[in-house]
């Protein structure tokens, strides 16, 4: 118990360095699990200290820039990340901000995620978006539908430049006229 202030401390101080300092993010994501079992123990009503550190160094670290160098890596893969990141508190405050960013990851991994406990922790975080925010999470379910409609035809378009290319090669080079393809 007497170690707990000195505890805190030093792990806000590992936030606030990364928040407004470094960008290195070795060691934030097992903290932030770490904290995701602690925050499991809160009560419903968090002491004055606890709202301080929600708001002074969690909530930041789920700004764009640091929830994407931080949760974009390890959604995919963490059922722990995905669980804390099910944490309603964190959400509500920046869903706008945090919905746009791990769409994609969520989606990718209904789709076609191995691990049944990753893809059963995102169908509940894709569900409670969709029950609490259906208006922005349709609007990213359309952004994400647009971008992978446009990365199709991207790839399509591509695929098509190399077939010209290939031809333009095939007019041009005595050598390969010569040959027979199977």
């Amino acid at each position: 118990m007497v170690h707990r202030p000195f505890i805190r401390k030093s792990i806000n101080n590992i936030f606030y360095q990364f928040i407004f300092e470094t960008e290195r993010h070795s060691d934030i994501v097992e903290l932030l699990e770490i904290l995701g079992s602690i925050i499991n123990g809160f009560t419903l009503l968090m002491k004055e200290e606890h709202k301080l550190f929600l708001v002074r160094a969690l909530i930041p670290l789920h700004q764009p820039k640091s929830i994407a160098l931080l949760l974009g890596c390890t959604i995919s893969n963490s059922p722990t990340a995905l669980y804390n990141l099910s944490r309603k508190i964190i959400i509500a405050q920046n869903c706008s901000v945090i919905l746009p960013i791990i769409f994609e990851a969520l989606e990718k991994n209904m789709q076609s995620h191995w691990n049944q406990s990753v893809y059963g922790l995102t169908a509940n975080i894709r569900k409670m978006f969709l029950d609490m925010y259906s208006e922005l999470f349709e609007m990213c379910q359309q952004q994400y539908l647009d971008n992978e409609e446009q990365a199709k035809y991207s790839e399509e378009q591509r695929e098509l430049a190399w077939r010209s290319i290939e031809a333009v090669e095939l007019l041009f080079s005595p050598r390969l006229q010569e040959k027979t393809y199977f």
